[in-house]
């Protein structure tokens, strides 16, 4: 199983994210990824940074700044075998 791990926003983080928001082919090898999640929060900053407002040192050290939650990915057949349905937990009152 392959796994790619970002433990925290830095510049491999920005790059991978980056490859994805510009890259229509960008694919790769990974079964599942784990990182922040870019949130609308975090958008706004990538435009600074995708428009040259901020450079990618000012966009990470801002990115570090946040409160940040970590999203996972499961990207293949082999990584969804992982997953076992547990229970059902209704959010209605």
């Amino acid at each position: 199983m392959q796994i790619l791990w970002f433990h925290e926003p830095n510049e491999q983080w920005l790059d991978f994210v980056m490859r994805n928001r510009q890259d229509e082919q960008f694919t790769h090898n990974f079964d599942i990824v784990i990182g922040p999640v870019a949130n609308d929060r975090v958008y706004t900053a990538f435009t600074l940074f995708e428009g040259g407002v901020i450079d990618k040192a000012t966009l990470i050290v801002e990115l570090k700044t946040y409160r940040l939650v970590d999203q996972y990915l499961f990207h293949t057949p082999d990584a969804l075998q992982l997953l076992h349905f547990q229970s059902v937990k209704s959010l209605n009152p």
